[in-house]
């Protein structure tokens, strides 16, 4: 079965670290991918530039209406995810608690 994992973190997780303390989240990050392919459970998985890059489109009264920025504004964001292929949702939750990040959603892909 396969399961996305969300990964959230504060808007500002970025700006507040140092090139070093970023350079060593990506490398976790690399590690936390080779484990998952070594495992042979990785399906996919991107990190994704902060919010102000986003683009919204919207349909409004049968228009496509497209806004510069995040859907929402929260203090938490979308920075990336991992899509795992795993047996069950016990696997899942135990890939991740591996995961080198703040918070992240578990959700079952719709196949």
């Amino acid at each position: 079965m396969k399961y996305m994992l969300i990964l959230w973190d504060s808007v500002t997780y970025w700006d507040e670290k140092g090139e070093e303390e970023q350079a060593a989240d990506v490398e976790e990050h690399i590690g936390f991918s080779r484990w998952l392919r070594e495992q042979g459970m990785f399906v996919a998985g991107e990190g994704l530039l902060g919010p102000a890059t986003a683009t919204t489109v919207r349909k409004q009264g049968g228009e496509t209406v497209i806004s510069d920025g995040p859907y929402l504004d929260l203090n938490e964001t979308l920075g990336g995810f991992y899509v795992i292929d795993v047996p069950n949702l016990e696997t899942a939750l135990e890939v991740a608690g591996r995961c080198p990040v703040s918070a992240l959603e578990l959700r079952p892909v719709w196949e």
